[in-house]
């Protein structure tokens, strides 16, 4: 964030926050590739392609950094398992089932408002504290949603 002639990354460094803003790119590269994608092969199909091509990506770098790929303790793998299930396949396959019935401008934008869920989530669940500045954020963000929807039509009709 930038106040004045200051750059404030939190607690964060400028790695982090590099790397999360690659991410960010990289996240609207893939909304508009797996927009296009279900289109054509349909959502779970694209869905579970991902992730599988995601998985044959990533065991490579695993192990070239000895990192073990089941090293978690048995008391995780409940939570492993949920959140491989619940929270990553069915919250894509929805995502993108979703994504298919829209326009690419109106689905990205569905991006902002993850941080803003999450963010609510958390005060809810794990009694985080909302800050003025998330607040205001947030603000912004559903200001930002409404006036591209005002008058904007974009949901297709099947």
């Amino acid at each position: 964030m930038v106040m004045g002639n200051e750059i404030i990354l939190g607690s964060g460094s400028w790695k982090g926050a590099g790397m999360a803003v690659l991410a960010s790119i990289s996240y609207g590269l893939y909304i508009v590739q797996a927009r296009d994608a279900t289109q054509k092969m349909g959502s779970l199909t694209v869905n579970s392609l991902s992730f599988i091509l995601g998985a044959i990506a990533i065991i490579p770098l695993l192990l070239a950094l000895h990192i073990p790929l089941f090293k978690a303790e048995q008391q995780l793998w409940p939570w492993i398992i949920y959140l491989s299930l619940a929270v990553t396949s069915l919250a894509y396959y929805l995502f993108l089932y979703g994504l298919q019935h829209l326009l690419p401008g109106a689905g990205s934008l569905l991006f902002f408002i993850k941080p803003v869920l999450a963010a609510a989530l958390a005060a809810f669940a794990l009694h985080e504290n909302l800050t003025l500045l998330f607040i205001m954020g947030t603000i912004v963000i559903i200001a930002g949603l409404l006036i591209y929807s005002w008058g904007n039509t974009d949901i297709q009709t099947d």
